[in-house]
């Protein structure tokens, strides 16, 4: 049980940092 609620953790973090490497990446774009 609580490798699964570590893994969801990780999966949200990574998730997260997905959106924000893909607002860096539209705002270099833009520049």
């Amino acid at each position: 049980v609580k490798i699964r609620i570590v893994l969801e953790g990780l999966r949200a973090e990574v998730a997260a940092l997905k959106e924000t490497l893909g607002e860096v990446v539209m705002e270099n774009r833009l520049l």
